[in-house]
């Protein structure tokens, strides 16, 4: 696992700065260094990953009927027989964007990408993070052009490993996870079925 020192440190290390100790250094590029990372994880994170997401959470009423999630929630969206509702979370609540209110008759099922901590994230997701943010940080920074080489070889494969970590333990299948393909994939078992 990374720390986020570690990671400030790598994106120290891309513009050709040294190391700090602390992040709280007072070197000015610590300091924008870890902005830009704690921008680039809200960003990474709020694509949804098989690490912050939960799927099929049941969202229960409180008494008055309004429906609220948990203070980390980056975005919500309704699945199974809830799909066709259109909600979207506002501050700490969900809205009814068909009914235009706060208030629901029932719970609601969803799929829900959570903010985690840093060091609740995968090795994986740190590392691509953290490379997304030195590129960022480079790019706001004068350097050389071999340094900038070796943030983008360094984004390029931790991108190619996260995928690869995500297909994997998100158990991702083709023929069962794309719906048109696994239509396609059963139909004619369906035809034998009739």
């Amino acid at each position: 696992m990374l720390s986020k020192l570690d990671a400030v440190n790598r994106m120290l290390d891309a513009i050709g700065e040294s190391p700090v100790n602390s992040l709280e250094s007072g070197l000015g590029d610590a300091e924008n260094a870890e902005r830009i990372l704690d921008n680039t994880n809200m960003d990474v994170q709020q694509k949804g990953w098989y690490a912050n997401t939960e799927r099929g959470v049941t969202l229960s009423r409180s008494i008055s009927g309004e429906i609220f999630l948990p203070n980390n929630t980056l975005k919500v969206d309704t699945v199974g027989i809830d799909k066709s509702r259109q909600v979207v979370k506002r501050k700490n609540r969900l809205y009814d964007l068909d009914n235009k209110t706060y208030i629901f008759n029932k719970s609601l099922s969803c799929d829900i990408v959570y903010q985690l901590a840093w060091d609740e994230l995968t090795y994986t997701l740190q590392r691509y993070i953290t490379a997304m943010a030195a590129r960022t940080f480079q790019r706001v920074s004068p350097t050389s052009t071999s340094l900038d080489q070796m943030i983008r070889e360094e984004l390029t494969e931790a991108w190619a490993d996260l995928l690869d970590e995500e297909s994997e333990t998100a158990d991702t299948n083709i023929l069962n996870s794309n719906p048109f393909s696994f239509y396609m994939s059963h139909r004619n078992s369906r035809m034998r079925d009739a």
